[in-house]
């Protein structure tokens, strides 16, 4: 059965119900006592515009590739409450939107920042901080019973 929500004319209280599709838009009583109304669901159309984003230091074209970029950099987008603008203040006379793209691309491929990391080395420390091992990242096997500590 699917997930329908009602709201009242009277106190505009909103309630979602499980009913099944014959009954979908039958009134349901408000606390109140006015009759609820069926509503019908709002859809939401994400869309994208092309920018330079400032803390990236890059443009991106689509969802995906920032996505993307976010993931292979071990970031998350926290949120943004201007989207993208840097002066949020639309009636302020220095307002500033979003950035245009200023053609600006990674100039590193996947693959190298991998070759990269995979070239890191790692040592192993003594309490005392003297080191009694070393390898290459990608020398590593078994990492998930490894305990990490940043210096």
């Amino acid at each position: 059965m699917p997930l329908y929500d009602f709201e009242c004319p009277v106190c505009h209280a909103t309630v979602e119900v499980f009913r099944h599709v014959a009954q979908a838009k039958d009134p349901m009583a408000c606390e109140c006592g006015a009759a609820m109304c069926w509503r019908p669901p709002a859809f939401v159309a994400r869309t994208f515009t092309p920018h330079y984003d400032e803390g990236a230091g890059r443009d991106f074209y689509s969802e995906r590739e920032k996505r993307e970029w976010l993931r292979e950099n071990g970031l998350i987008e926290a949120g943004d409450a201007v989207n993208g603008a840097r002066n949020f203040d639309a009636s302020a006379p220095h307002h500033v939107g979003r950035s245009a793209p200023r053609g600006v691309r990674p100039q590193t491929s996947k693959a190298e920042i991998e070759d990269r990391q995979n070239e890191m080395e790692i040592q192993t420390v003594t309490r005392d901080g003297k080191v009694v091992d070393r390898k290459k990242w990608g020398e590593l096997e078994g990492l998930e019973n490894v305990r990490w500590h940043r210096t």
